[in-house]
């Protein structure tokens, strides 16, 4: 099983945790790049996590993503954003436009 990961951010909880765990009963994970995850306070880079994002899922079986991460650039970062819910919402998109091109792909939420 393949599977990719968006954390909340990069506490080990959030990101080493998880990881260790997949890898441990024998699956493939997959996280985006140390560039694209926030930094404390600091937001991820949004583009680069998306490229990511659209590069990777097509070789994924599952993918596990945190929206704060995905719209807001993190965690933390999401509790102080002045983005426009409009701007949020578009930054959705990516999921809706793969989940077109794979429809094997069906998707929770939690919580």
């Amino acid at each position: 099983m393949n599977l990719l990961l968006i954390p909340p951010d990069t506490r080990p909880p959030t990101l080493a945790f998880p990881v260790n765990l997949v890898k441990a009963v024998g699956h493939t994970v997959h996280t985006p790049p140390r560039a694209a995850l926030n930094n404390l306070n600091q937001p991820g880079d949004l583009a680069l996590l998306h490229e990511w994002l659209e590069t990777h899922a097509s070789s994924a079986d599952y993918l596990i993503v945190c929206l704060e991460t995905l719209c807001l650039g993190g965690l933390i970062p999401a509790r102080r954003v002045s983005d426009s819910l409009d701007e949020v919402l578009q930054r959705l998109n990516i999921l809706k436009q793969i989940k077109q091109s794979h429809h094997s792909y069906r998707f929770w939420r939690l919580g």
